[in-house]
């Protein structure tokens, strides 16, 4: 779960928040990836790298589909770094509709950014 430079393997925890069924574990994976992410973007790295660009992209939005959409899970999702919450009660275009949201603004600030 340790890359070479020493932070947990964003993707493996990815997976299995991905698989978690209890959601406090969850959440702490969540945060566990949150953590290996800042992590990895704010390593020094050198300009003169060939992939620079890469490590310039924008923060990834996290939209967590579950079960559970009280407003104590939803703040609590949101403590761990979840951009949005939406249930699996609603419709499927509801969780695409909030992630294609999500992506754009995340895009549209790190355009203006720049």
């Amino acid at each position: 779960m340790k890359d070479t430079n020493g932070s947990e393997d964003w993707r493996v925890l990815g997976e299995l928040a991905s698989k978690e069924k209890d959601f406090k574990k969850m959440l702490d994976l969540i945060t566990k990836i949150n953590q290996a992410l800042e992590e990895f973007h704010h390593k020094p790295r050198s300009p003169l790298s060939a992939n620079a660009h890469f490590y310039s992209i924008a923060p990834v939005p996290i939209v967590m589909f579950s079960v559970y959409s009280d407003s104590f899970t939803e703040k609590e999702a949101r403590f761990a770094g979840v951009s949005a919450l939406v249930s699996k009660f609603a419709d499927t275009s509801a969780l695409v509709r909030t992630a294609r949201n999500l992506v754009y603004a995340t895009a549209l600030d790190h355009l203006f950014a720049a």
